[in-house]
């Protein structure tokens, strides 16, 4: 995305420029770090020299054995003197190590030389025994087998391939933490490993120093350890961008890391099994949860019947062939027996569609303090107040906590869509009659948009279900929430009449459609629970 230090760091690009008046002139952008020339002194004696030894959580019972953390808690003592240079989350709060222990994370660490990336890397590694940092420094030390750093430019490319496989066959394997540990100054260079990351289901966590000088070309100079020459920082300062993911928003766990599944394994059919799975279970409740309610909704006779009709089945379709009709959009697979959409992803409530900084608002979004604060690993609480699906898309509602942080700050996702509508059927008509249809429409809640998105027809895309929600939210803000269908354990479901929109998924060679529902209009159903669930989700972006 270009320079971006000029912008938030104007003295240290003076400086820069004044030293060498043959670079090219640097661009106003803009970047993921909002105090990069602070003057802030911070003491030398509040950096921790270590961190805790490894203790073991809090027993259920006086006499109960506690099962290993896999990570090292820091008292409340000694959390006093962790200093500012490492004061993140994913270091500090004991309840996201779970996360990165039992789950996949991969931590990109990112900055010039001397900024304090590898600190970042040996904290990591103390407070987590099952760290593999891949580092392509690590490459000089080979040939003297770690005695003597022996660097050589012209195998810089070879270095890098190095780190990469080595990355590669700890991603393979499960690892978690896996640090990266370069300095990923350009958007490209980071972009092998969140492919990585990716393919192996891994959560991401772009990191950048707080130390003060991490863009102080001159301190830089002085402070790295292998004594990378004052242009070749500024180089690095000058050029560093900021790195967009596909989209923002609240993610379930993932797949479990490699030593979340040998505790798991370990206490198979013991009371601590779910203790060692957390939070890994919590991805598979709500899939389970939701597909069970699914199967409930689509097995009632008149509910059957209809999707049958849509769909061009006879009325005696038996229910799995009803069910075909959606592919599963997450990762674990939603459902059984189901096709897999190209696009399927961990379970996740998008916050903002970034298209890697293409998106319209996503650099202004990225730079927003709330959000770069929230991506070192904090997690939320949001509710699951029910299911709701149509011809295209399955999809949990979601009701997120309402504080200014998440509703003024994270959320910022379209809950005013305009909605396309299907006038197909209308061409016949006077214009007045077609605008009469046409209501204006009422100011929607802020958040009403809020989905996790579990199943799509085929060729659908999942902004969809997004759409298919806010058809619902508007027949409600209209006093048309449906008609009663049945009651269900757990709730109830009702059945929605909503305008048709313009663009309908393919099935079986026409178009699928709900041959009693009014003219343009119809049907969706919906899943009402009477107690909303509560779920722990991560905020992080999807690269």
């Amino acid at each position: 995305m270009g320079n971006i230090l000029v912008h938030l760091c104007p003295a240290t690009t003076l400086k820069i420029s004044a030293r060498a008046k043959s670079y090219r002139r640097v661009t106003r952008r803009q970047s993921d770090t909002s105090h990069l020339c602070t003057a802030e002194a911070i003491s030398e004696e509040h950096i921790p020299h270590s961190l805790s030894p490894t203790v073991s959580a809090v027993p259920v019972s006086p006499n109960a054995s506690a099962p290993e953390l896999g990570y090292q808690r820091v008292p409340v003592q000694e959390s006093k003197v962790i200093t500012k240079y490492v004061n993140f989350p994913f270091l500090t709060n004991d309840e996201i190590a779970r996360w990165i222990v039992n789950t996949r994370f991969m931590f990109i660490l990112r900055g010039p030389p001397g900024s304090g990336k590898s600190y970042i890397a040996e904290c990591i590694r103390l407070r987590f025994p099952s760290t593999v940092v891949c580092s392509a420094d690590e490459f000089w030390y080979l040939e003297s087998s770690g005695a003597e750093y022996q660097f050589d430019i012209s195998r810089v490319a070879e270095a890098h391939q190095w780190c990469q496989g080595k990355a590669y066959d700890a991603a393979e394997s499960g690892v978690s933490p896996l640090v990266i540990d370069n300095t990923n100054v350009r958007a490209w260079e980071t972009r092998y490993y969140t492919d990585l990351a990716k393919r192996f289901e891994y959560a991401v966590i772009m990191v950048i120093p707080q130390t003060p000088w991490r863009f102080d070309t001159d301190a830089l100079a002085m402070r790295n350890v292998h004594f990378v020459g004052l242009h070749a920082i500024e180089a690095k300062v000058r050029n560093f961008e900021h790195v967009f993911p596909l989209y923002y928003g609240w993610l379930w766990p993932g797949k479990s890391s490699n030593c979340g599944k040998r505790r798991n394994e370990s206490s198979s059919g013991s009371d601590l099994t779910k203790a060692n799975s957390w939070p890994l279970e919590e991805t598979q409740e709500l899939l389970n949860w939701a597909w069970n309610s699914f199967i409930t909704i689509v097995g009632l006779p008149d509910v059957r019947v209809h999707l049958a009709s849509a769909l061009g089945l006879s009325d005696t379709a038996p229910i799995t062939d009803v069910l075909r009709h959606w592919h599963s959009a997450t990762l674990p697979t939603f459902g059984v027996g189901l096709k897999v959409s190209r696009a399927a992803s961990v379970p996740h409530i998008t916050a903002k569609y970034a298209r890697f900084g293409r998106a319209a608002g996503a650099q202004q979004y990225a730079l927003s303090g709330a959000v770069t604060e929230s991506l070192l690993g904090r997690l939320f609480t949001v509710q699951v107040t029910g299911l709701f699906f149509s011809l295209r898309t399955v999809g949990v509602r979601i009701r997120l906590p309402a504080d200014d942080l998440v509703l003024r700050h994270l959320w910022a996702s379209d809950d005013q869509a305009v909605l396309s509508t299907d006038r197909t059927e209308f061409a016949d008509l006077p214009d007045i009659m077609m605008n009469s249809e046409h209501v204006e429409q009422t100011h929607r809640p802020l958040g009403c948009r809020a989905h996790v998105t579990l199943a799509l027809a085929s060729d659908v895309s999942a902004v969809e279900t997004g759409l298919d929600l806010l058809r619902i939210v508007d027949s409600e803000l209209a006093r048309r929430p449906g008609e009663h269908v049945a009651i269900v354990p757990g709730g109830s479901v009702r059945r929605v009449t909503v305008k048709k929109p313009s663009v309908s998924p393919s099935s079986r060679g026409q178009n699928p459609q709900f041959t009693t529902a009014p003219l343009g209009h119809e049907y969706m159903y919906v899943y009402d629970l009477d107690e909303p669930q509560h779920h722990r989700v991560l905020f992080a972006g999807a690269y």
